[in-house]
């Protein structure tokens, strides 16, 4: 039986946020930063926002987005390969998704099916700054386990 551990790690100002669940063993919790890159322009990219980026549905959505759509790798599968991906990415004004990169790697299946669920994931709402929208980083960890 293959496991599929999900925590989503939302980049905001400093404590812990949002839900915390155990969904058949698929956890989704937020937590915060304090980080803000200075740069001038539009092309800036923070790390914390007023308003965080929000995937349709919240951490629940993007939890059954995930569980939907993700594929264990066979060779994985095979060899018993587990662990955590992290990936990152930007929530771009309009909500895409952009620059999806590996920050952990475990094996190159585990991180190319990370990537290209990150990159498949629809328009997020996207995060606001001073009531603009801005372009906000954001740090996904996918847990791969078998069981």
């Amino acid at each position: 039986m293959i496991l599929l551990l999900l925590a989503v790690m939302g980049m905001q100002a400093q404590s812990q946020v949002g839900n915390q669940s155990n969904n058949g063993g698929t956890e989704v919790y937020a937590t915060q930063s304090e980080n803000v890159q200075s740069d001038n322009g539009d092309t800036k990219v923070y790390d914390t926002a007023d308003e965080m980026p929000a995937f349709p549905g919240g951490p629940n959505g993007l939890m059954q987005f995930i569980s939907s759509n993700l594929h264990y790798p066979l060779v994985c599968e095979e060899n018993g390969i587990q662990g955590r991906v992290i990936v990152s990415f930007i929530v771009e004004k309009d909500g895409s998704v952009s620059d999806v990169t590996v920050v952990k790697s475990v094996h190159p299946s585990l991180d190319k099916e990370a990537m290209r669920i990150a990159k498949s994931m629809p328009k997020w709402t996207p995060g606001r700054l001073n009531g603009k929208r801005v372009r906000v980083k954001y740090t996904m960890p996918i847990s791969f386990k078998l069981q």
